[in-house]
């Protein structure tokens, strides 16, 4: 039987065949969580469609989302798309002045949050965008303190009764050149573009992507976290997608900070980290296990290390043998640290929406976590290549998606071609030109190659080249998950554009750096006061010298650095909702100690102190 090409389609086919199946859970209390079955989802999804064809939205007409990681969210999209209209789902960060700007430029006729402040927001941004909202709904906690004239969710749907025969009949009519979902970008530079993605284009990545969970998960049931931003496109796929493909099940997480006591609860079977994420977790148990000693320490790194030759030697393409003492390793520590933290059950663990360092996908290698980097844009509705389970392919981001296609332009431009790319820019054609090419490839903006075997190797990104003072284009991607891997290291900005050589700002980790601060004799101090220790920024100096530097080209190697008093954040507006960094913010914001990295007309090894 043909697969549905619509997500409509897929979540009627299952929950009509597997309507008592979990599909979502909230918390609703230490250790209790509340269930909704497929067969519900479908039924409260079609009563907020019905809902919103009472309030008078038609096909193609676009709603707006605000809010943290919730059932209701995830049930109001389903809603959206079974009535044909829209979601435009919007960051939780923004501003009401870029609020507004989204809700304008998307034509939104109705926008759902899930707290009173988030709508008040909404509704300023869209009175000083001059933009005209038909409905405000409130989902969740937001009911009971709804702003005057905003529809509780419930209410929404109860109106909608009479009309559940229409909205049923919208619901089976879309088509898979309808559009799905409308993602406007994070914006790391500039104005965010609208991304218009069909349910064709969603459901030939999801069909993809059967091949790719599907032998990883085995007799295992799909089972997440929903956690990182559902403005995202990543998380979209992970929370809103994909589960319907495989008959999943979503524990949702609203907050980034519970992740670390959610994990343990849910123990998912698949997990999606962003390189932020993956490198928390390895500072966490790095520190750990470099704090044991006597023979539980030699104990741990023994382990580590047999685990490790074996990921390295399947990294190779060599045989990796399940032997005894991989196995003995396995159940003396390594499944223990992956017990406490929640992972034990992973199958498949993945790293997307930014480039993830060498050492940190090792790491994991050696605790029997081998992370598969995905690599895609919103414009291809998450994917263009995965690295396929059970080979892990450190430094690749893994071959093209099977129903798309790679190719690398003579300016080493990644193009990618294939059914899942996006209909274009929501009102700007001229952007949508530059995107999409004659011949339908998508103009990445991100710099590779192709390795003989067809796996891609990302290594920049055009925009954020760096060219020094003497002409050489620098990639930060290439120098910045070196510096990460150093002990105590939180965040890495390689900076130098139009400079005489390259330097970095660093910011230390709040979980790994005080061990290291006792080691060199400053203990106690907080992370701000260590960034001003000489002592600390000498050691520092000597493993850039030590680590960093001898595996880069000479015109690459960090010569000065700077040590931040704090980490870079969302709130701060340094990094994007998904940390990536925001480099012109981190320029503006930090013009005064970068420019002290270059006063001194000798600049002298990466030893010396920068100024403060």
């Amino acid at each position: 039987m043909a697969r549905p090409k619509t997500l409509n389609a897929r979540l009627l086919d299952l929950a009509a065949r597997r309507p008592e199946l979990p599909a979502f859970h909230e918390r609703a209390g230490e250790g209790v969580w509340r269930t909704r079955t497929w067969g519900e989802v479908r039924d409260e999804a079609l009563a907020i469609a019905a809902g919103l064809v009472e309030l008078g939205i038609r096909p193609g007409e676009s709603v707006a989302l605000i809010g943290d990681n919730r059932a209701e969210w995830v049930l109001f999209q389903l809603g959206v798309q079974l009535a044909r209209a829209l979601p435009v789902p919007i960051y939780t960060t923004l501003t009401a002045e870029q609020t507004g700007y989204v809700l304008a430029h998307a034509g939104a006729r109705v926008v759902a949050a899930d707290s009173a402040e988030r709508l008040a927001r909404a509704l300023a941004g869209a009175r000083g965008a001059g933009h005209e909202l038909a409905a405000t709904v409130a989902l969740g906690p937001a009911s009971a303190e709804a702003p005057e004239g905003a529809l509780p969710l419930a209410e929404l749907a109860r109106r909608g009764q009479a009309r559940r025969a229409e909205a049923e009949r919208r619901a089976a009519a879309a088509a898979p050149d309808d559009l799905c979902l409308l993602i406007y970008t994070s914006g790391t530079t500039g104005r965010p573009k609208g991304v218009e993605l069909e349910h064709g284009a969603i459901a030939a990545v999801a069909d993809d992507v059967v091949g790719f969970v599907a032998p990883a998960l085995g007799a295992a049931r799909y089972r997440v976290v929903s956690y990182l931003p559902l403005s995202h496109i990543a998380e979209q796929m992970m929370t809103a997608v994909v589960p319907l493909w495989f008959e999943g099940e979503v524990y949702f997480c609203p907050r980034l900070e519970e992740l670390r006591e959610r994990l343990p609860e849910v123990r998912p079977t698949v997990f999606l980290g962003v390189p932020r994420v993956w490198e928390k977790i390895e500072a966490a148990v790095g520190a750990r296990l470099a704090a044991a000693t006597g023979a539980k320490g030699r104990l741990a790194r023994w382990a580590v290390a047999t685990e490790r030759a074996a990921y390295e030697r399947a990294s190779a393409g060599e045989p990796a043998p399940r032997t005894a003492a991989r196995a003995l390793a396995d159940r003396l520590v390594l499944g223990k640290v992956r017990a406490t933290l929640g992972l034990d059950q992973v199958r498949l663990a993945i790293s997307g929406a930014a480039p993830i360092g060498l050492e940190t996908l090792r790491f994991f290698g050696g605790l029997g976590l081998p992370i598969l980097e995905v690599y895609g844009m919103t414009e291809t509705a998450a994917v263009v290549s995965y690295v396929r389970p059970g080979r892990p392919r450190p430094g690749t981001v893994g071959p093209a998606l099977p129903c798309g296609e790679v190719v690398i332009a003579p300016d080493g431009e990644i193009l990618y071609r294939g059914p899942n790319r996006t209909r274009g820019y929501r009102a700007d054609p001229a952007a949508t030109a530059e995107l999409i090419d004659a011949a339908g490839f998508v103009h990445t903006g991100d710099l590779g190659r192709l390795e003989p075997d067809g796996a891609l190797v990302v290594t920049g990104r055009k925009k954020e080249l760096l060219i020094t003072a003497g002409g050489k284009n620098v990639a930060p991607a290439e120098v910045e998950p070196l510096l990460v891997a150093l002990r105590g290291v939180s965040q890495a900005v390689l900076v130098g554009d139009g400079r005489p050589y390259l330097a970095a700002l660093l910011t230390l980790d709040a979980q790994a750096a005080p061990a290291l601060a006792a080691e060199l004799g400053l203990a106690g101090r907080s992370l701000a006061e260590l960034a001003d220790e000489p002592a600390l920024r000498a050691h520092l100096a000597s493993q850039i010298e030590r680590s960093v530097n001898p595996r880069l080209a000479s015109y690459q190697t960090v010569k000065r650095f700077d040590v931040l008093p704090r980490e870079l954040s969302v709130e701060g507006g340094e990094l994007t909702p998904t940390m990536k960094l925001r480099r012109a913010v981190i320029a503006e914001r930090f013009a005064e100690r970068i420019d002290a990295l270059y006063r001194s007309p000798d600049a002298g090894p990466a030893a010396r102190r920068a100024s403060a």
